[in-house]
């Protein structure tokens, strides 16, 4: 390119502000769009790999048909007997998330002065955890970590919240006032890894040998397999060993599979669906981008048509002005990368609103890849925005530009084209966007079948649990509090499962997992809930208690014509079917409501993690530190945290509205787009019909006659839009 194309091109740019403007700002806010989406898709698909040796690294799924995608919880008993069974694993290690089972409550004493934390990714872990997965250690040996029973490795982040800036080796943790740690190690944990805990103690301290030779007792497990080994042979190998093995505990063994998953793809296993949705809407937005700059260009065509006759006329080929248009949008282009850079950079809190993906960090370690990235995007826009443009502006030959013969009309036909695909793409977003800001509306006030609108949440810790005959009598003279019970779940949310065993109508053995959550009396007048048949659970009907309450789907599940007085064995007990309770919404707000089974036998209380409090209307902050108060009397070290339920409702409906947040700005910005676009070509559309304009003006044409003319086509195309987006939208 000479430095007189570049006065040229210069020149015509500034001549015509308006198309360099629009054009640039398109081309400028899609490329943004297309970077910061490139950078979140590498930062999906890069998790665990930075962990080192993570090429040999597996978790264990366990397929079977009600769940394609495999369950990596999975029986303690069969990480080990599989590294005993095949000689190409190296070694292997049990993983488990206590704090999913039990409230962590985490006490450290140091100079009379007491620090306690209820710690919610407190983790289990087999010695050899720290050799498959190598995070790298700031205190303590690795291989060591966790060979001592009373050994504990913790965070650099935890080892700041309990000791400061002290070294935190040698320091002691109490676990739950019964198990007492030293610290063994303090770990950096990575950025984009899956596998984040506060602490790690050695399972085989908390868990009896008993829980780890079971197959009831589940954890994760992880698998190193030798170097060299051929994953997919070995997935063969192992797929159906249930089916060999045969354990009793396993139900319809061949239909049940193992397989091993590499831990750099368990980022995405379940569920990729958020990511393949922004790749769509960053395609879209960068699409409609291109879509206006060709609009753009091709309205210029009559300002061209001198400048292109004379370089014909002068001796120009086809290639030669083909080449000249397309070094006139690298040139556009170029600019709009820069001012994108820009703009990408500045927009990525509001990206990170949106999509809830912080790429910063991920940007400021691949900046060599960021800047590949954005000229291989400067080079494929330039591309696919300048090569129809040229292509027709360098066919069109000079008789006819300078206006003999037939006109040439390829170049209106394209426009009507292209700005009809900008409002189809436009008018589906905005379509889908309606549906799902619909569909999240009525997730957010569908009737859940509980009450928790003024449901506090609290950790349970052993001291409360003993003591919650005298909490609860204590806190029901508070006449702001309704009611409490302690349970293992609230109504909402994914429950646990295990079988149920009964005899059904027909004296059929019958045997199926239900979901299950462990109560105490009081759970379902605290979250309000409605019975069907038969009784609550009260404290003063104490028989009842050792019974169970079912739902109405798993009462219909059940097969009793009449359920209330007949036995289902739960945990091992037969228990008596004391009430129905209306369905209520026990599973995510995506999917249908599970058969539920809820026990309140004195025996399993255990279970049992959180206080549940629900409150009349009045001065709430004031009844809540009444609460503190007397929790600090029965339970001093307490660390007291409390949550509404109803917050943990909106998380399970989050998801759905972060896409309808994506949706919202796709489409907001698909439509500015290409109505900027639409101005921008009638403005032009406007200055070519300027003579034609007055001349309907002298022969008494008025305005809304004038203005009629010139939109008349542009409506047309949006109406064409409209037809050819609602049946799609529809069949989305």
């Amino acid at each position: 390119m000479s430095f007189k194309f570049f006065v040229n091109t210069f020149r015509f740019l500034k001549k015509n502000w308006v198309f360099t403007l629009i054009n640039i700002t398109g081309l400028a806010f899609g490329f943004a769009c297309a970077i910061l989406i490139f950078l979140h898709v590498n930062k999906e698909y890069s998790y665990n790999e930075t962990i080192p040796g993570h090429e040999n690294a597996f978790f264990l799924l366990q397929k079977d048909p009600g769940s394609p995608l495999g369950n990596s919880t999975i029986s303690y008993a069969l990480a080990p007997l599989l590294a005993q069974k095949f000689p190409e694993i190296e070694s292997v290690s049990r993983t488990e998330n206590f704090s999913e089972f039990s409230n962590c409550i985490i006490t450290h004493t140091a100079k009379n002065e007491i620090l306690s934390f209820n710690e919610s990714s407190f983790y289990l872990a087999d010695a050899s955890f720290f050799n498959i997965i190598k995070y790298p250690f700031v205190e303590g040996v690795r291989e060591m970590a966790l060979n001592a029973p009373n050994a504990i490795v913790i965070t650099e982040e935890t080892s700041k919240k309990y000791f400061g800036n002290e070294s935190a080796l040698g320091k002691n943790l109490v676990l739950n006032g019964k198990h007492n740690f030293t610290v063994s190690g303090v770990v950096k944990i990575p950025d984009y890894v899956t596998f984040h805990f506060s602490m790690v103690a050695p399972m085989t301290t908390v868990r009896s040998a008993q829980n780890l030779a079971g197959w009831n007792s589940n954890g994760r497990s992880i698998i190193k397999l030798k170097r060299g080994v051929d994953v997919n042979g070995f997935n063969e190998k192992v797929k159906h060993y249930y089916s060999n093995f045969n354990p009793t505990v396993v139900r319809n063994p061949e239909q049940v599979t193992l397989e091993l998953l590499p831990i750099n793809k368990m980022r995405l296993h379940y569920n990729s669906n958020p990511l393949y949705l922004l790749i769509f809407i960053g395609s879209v937005i960068l699409i409609v981008s291109i879509l206006n700059y060709v609009n753009m260009f091709t309205s210029l065509t009559q300002k061209r048509k001198s400048e292109i006759a004379l370089k014909k006329i002068s001796g120009a080929n086809d290639n030669m002005i083909g080449r000249q248009f397309m070094q006139e949008t690298f040139v556009i282009c170029f600019c709009a990368v820069l001012l994108g850079i820009f703009v990408a950079r500045i927009g990525i809190p509001t990206f990170q609103d949106i999509t809830g993906s912080d790429v910063l960090p991920y940007l400021n370690s691949h900046i060599t890849l960021f800047i590949i990235t954005s000229v291989v995007i400067w080079i494929v826009i330039s591309i696919a925005a300048g090569f129809y443009p040229s292509l027709l502006l360098a066919k069109v030959k000079p008789l006819i530009l300078v206006g003999k013969g037939n006109k040439n009309h390829t170049h209106s036909k394209g426009k009507s084209i292209l700005i009809t695909t900008q409002f189809v793409i436009s008018i589906l977003l905005i379509i889908i966007t309606l549906m799902v800001n619909k569909q999240y509306r009525y997730m957010s006030q569908m009737p859940l079948g509980f009450e928790n609108k003024l449901v506090i949440q609290m950790p349970l810790t052993d001291k409360l649990k003993t003591n919650f005959r005298n909490l609860k009598n204590t806190l029901k003279e508070n006449a702001n509090v309704k009611d409490l019970c302690i349970a293992s779940t609230m109504p909402a949310g994914i429950p646990n499962h295990d079988g149920i065993e009964w005899i059904n109508d027909k004296n059929e053995k019958m045997n199926v997992s239900f979901a299950f959550a462990i109560v105490s009396d009081g759970y379902t007048q605290t979250f309000n809930m409605e019975m069907i048949d038969g009784n609550e659970f009260t404290f003063d009907r104490p028989e009842e208690l050792k019974g169970v309450i079912v739902n109405e789907t798993a009462a219909r599940h059940l097969g009793f014509e009449q359920p209330i007085g007949k036995h289902v064995k739960f945990w091992g007990k037969q228990s008596k079917i004391i009430g129905v309770v209306k369905d209520f919404q026990n599973n995510y707000l995506f999917n249908r409501i599970k058969p539920m089974l809820i026990s309140a036998n004195p025996d399993n209380q255990g279970f049992a993690k959180f206080i549940y409090v629900s409150l009349f209307p009045g001065d709430i902050n004031k009844t809540i530190r009444e609460i503190e108060k007397t929790i600090k009397e029965i339970s001093p070290e307490y660390p007291f945290e409390y949550r509404f339920s109803e917050a943990e409702v909106e998380d399970y409906i989050y998801e759905v509205k972060q896409i309808g947040s994506t949706f919202n700005f796709a489409s907001i910005v698909s439509v500015l787009l290409a109505l900027i676009g639409l101005m921008a070509l009638t403005f032009h559309t406007t200055q070519a019909r300027i003579k034609e304009i007055g001349i309907r003006k002298v022969n008494g044409a008025k305005s809304i006659e004038v203005l009629s003319l010139l939109n008349k086509a542009f409506l047309k195309w949006i109406l064409i839009a409209f037809i050819i987006a609602s049946p799609i939208g529809w069949f989305i």
